[in-house]
């Protein structure tokens, strides 16, 4: 299993623009041809106790795995 991340920074951790990261993240791994392997996580790397702080940072991770062999 591996896990595609990406991080989110300022207002753009805030909701609901950080939709777009979730959705960036998906699109990523289905795009790929990967399965999810699992649900996503949300990880405050800093966060200031603001929503809209710039130096907030949330790193959005979505594990996943080869697609399955559907032929068999």
């Amino acid at each position: 299993m591996r896990r595609r991340e990406r991080d989110v920074e300022g207002e753009a951790a805030t909701f609901p623009r950080i939709l777009g990261g979730y959705d960036d993240v998906a699109d990523w791994i289905t795009g790929h041809g990967f399965a999810f392997a699992g649900p996503v996580r949300l990880v405050q790397r800093r966060w200031t106790g603001t929503p809209d702080h710039p130096d907030n940072c949330l790193e959005i991770a979505w594990p996943f795995d080869e697609p399955a062999d559907e032929s068999r």
